[in-house]
């Protein structure tokens, strides 16, 4: 298996009275062009990062192509940070109020449809990084480390867990996931677990396949 690489990317909230514009992808993984598993999904128009680009360039050439709107001094505004299985972005985040022209569906076979939203009335399913754009927009913050979600995760060979917290090493301060086994095994019944956030969050090749090792179920 080839050694995955981090790549970057953007996404611009173009702000107007109060809402922003939203794209929805195709359906179709092959046409949604998305490597986020983002078929579907609601999106803020972006794309990736060209090699010799600046943020502010490629922004405006990303909005440009997809909706033929033109912008004017777009601002860096957040960071974050999405993983799949097969695919790791760092989304560089642009706010950008001083534009010209109305969308139009200039990728079809990519994007189906582009409407206007207010902040408080989003569509669903969101694309994760444009959720993660507006959510650290929201809380007027640049980043934010995401916290797992507390619920039931399904182990890649094994059974399910049930995630109690987060915690911290006493000694070097490193993070720290507690979690429950929801089945008996031959060390005890539902035992009781500690490991480095770093691994429970990982991934683990398997026939040369990556998979997540602790896959999120539900939170009920």
């Amino acid at each position: 298996m080839d050694k995955l690489k981090v790549g970057a990317g953007f996404g611009v909230m173009l702000f107007k009275e109060g809402k922003i514009l939203l794209g929805r992808r195709h359906a179709d993984p092959e046409k949604a062009d998305s490597e986020l598993n983002g078929e579907g999904t609601w999106t803020m128009p972006g794309g990736k990062l060209h090699f010799g680009e600046s943020f502010e360039e490629g922004a405006a050439r990303e909005v440009r192509e997809e909706t033929g709107i033109k912008i004017r001094n777009a601002k860096v505004i957040s960071l974050t940070n999405e993983i799949v299985e097969t695919a790791h972005f760092v989304t560089v985040g642009l706010f950008c109020d001083q534009f010209s022209g109305d969308p139009q569906i200039l990728e079809p076979d990519e994007i189906v449809e582009w409407r206007w939203f207010d902040l408080d009335y989003l569509p669903t399913p969101m694309f994760k990084a444009s959720q993660g754009f507006i959510n650290n927009y929201k809380e007027k913050i640049f980043y934010k480390k995401e916290k797992l979600k507390l619920g039931t995760y399904k182990h890649y060979r094994r059974g399910l867990y049930q995630l109690i917290g987060e915690a911290k090493d006493s000694e070097d301060l490193k993070d720290l996931v507690v979690y429950q086994a929801l089945y008996d095994s031959e060390i005890g019944k539902k035992v009781m677990w500690v490991r480095p956030k770093e691994e429970f969050c990982g991934f683990v090749e398997v026939d040369g396949v990556r998979k997540k090792r602790f896959t999120f179920i539900d939170n009920s």
